[in-house]
């Protein structure tokens, strides 16, 4: 392992931890990543607009856009028009969608807690308090180097 290079390291255990999540989607739901990730920024935000979850996963608008158009033919997400704001839509779970939400978040959940199982408690808190602040360092660079509008473009 690459112990002088961070990003390397971060790098590594995010594609580990991207590849379990990608085949704990498929198996569960028979959902892709980006599928199942939307779904569940959905359950745990609630109805948003789709520039909202575009904001919090660092999408490309199209990706997203055509995502949550599998999603809804699939009777997993609504999509309304926004009460306040015309020109957009407001994107919901459906009865289904939500009940898919809640199978995926009590087994990610699980599926976390094993995980972190070789942390101790200090360390567990360490450990996500640093994620914490290094994503919140990195989405600051983002769109300092790409602009607010443009920071999704830079993952």
């Amino acid at each position: 392992m690459l112990h002088a290079v961070p990003t390397v390291r971060i790098f590594v255990l995010s594609h580990l931890a991207t590849r379990l999540a990608e085949t704990n989607f498929s198996q569960l739901a028979g959902l892709r990543l980006t599928e199942g990730r939307i779904l569940m920024v959905l359950g745990v935000l609630g109805p948003s607009k789709l520039e909202r979850i575009n904001r919090e996963m660092f999408l490309e608008k199209g990706l997203a856009s055509r995502t949550v158009s599998s999603l809804v033919e699939r009777g997993l997400v609504c999509r309304e028009p926004h009460k306040t704001d015309g020109r957009s839509a407001e994107l919901s779970l459906t009865e289904n969608g939500h009940a898919l939400f809640q199978n995926l978040y009590e087994n990610i959940r699980a599926w976390n807690e094993d995980w972190l199982s070789v942390l101790t408690n200090v360390e567990r808190n360490t450990f996500l308090d640093c994620i914490d602040k290094l994503t919140k360092a990195a989405r600051g660079k983002a769109c300092e180097h790409y602009g607010t509008r443009n920071a999704a473009r830079s993952s």
